[in-house]
């Protein structure tokens, strides 16, 4: 498995080059990512869902079309996420930024960003923590609770995306 740290602190070039030159799978760079967010998850609340069974599907596809040699986007293989302010995806999990009533809502359409990253080859992984309804600039809210600061967990990451930045400190 791809180190997990070392991938992090890679920008999306660095890691979109990686899988283009095959020296990196679509599926190892999504082991890496989802090992990365299991482990500081926790103290960082920075994802409030996770859909793994959909992000290794997508990453098996975006592996057979990097390794039959087809045209791909600049973004085949990278693993995205989704804000839970919107839709994401059919069969997802979204509560508006943490809405308690709507703890157990599951989505029934598609959000323009979601299709969009997918038609362009990312990996839809899951959803990030927000405000309610996004009216604060702190991240926080009654079910799901606040996104830390990965540099100083005792502060607040904002109302700003993505996680992806959240989990990068150590």
């Amino acid at each position: 498995m791809a180190d997990s740290d070392e991938l992090a602190y890679k920008t999306i070039p660095e890691l979109a080059a990686l899988l283009q030159s095959r020296a990196l799978s679509p599926v190892e760079l999504l082991d890496a990512t989802l090992a990365r967010i299991k482990r500081r998850n926790p103290s960082l609340g920075a994802f409030v869902y996770l859909n793994e069974e959909y992000a290794y599907g997508q990453a098996k596809e975006a592996e057979r079309r990097l390794l039959s040699g087809e045209d791909v986007s600049p973004l085949t293989g990278l693993p995205t996420a989704i804000k839970d302010l919107a839709d994401s995806l059919p069969g997802w999990k979204g509560t508006f930024g943490g809405i308690r009533s709507m703890r157990d809502h599951v989505i029934d359409g598609a959000c323009h960003f979601a299709l969009s990253m997918e038609r362009a080859g990312a990996i839809s992984i899951g959803k990030t923590n927000s405000p309610t309804l996004g009216f604060r600039g702190t991240c926080d809210n009654y079910l799901h609770g606040p996104t830390r600061n990965p540099w100083d967990v005792t502060k607040n990451s904002g109302g700003r995306s993505p996680a992806r930045s959240r989990l990068r400190a150590a």
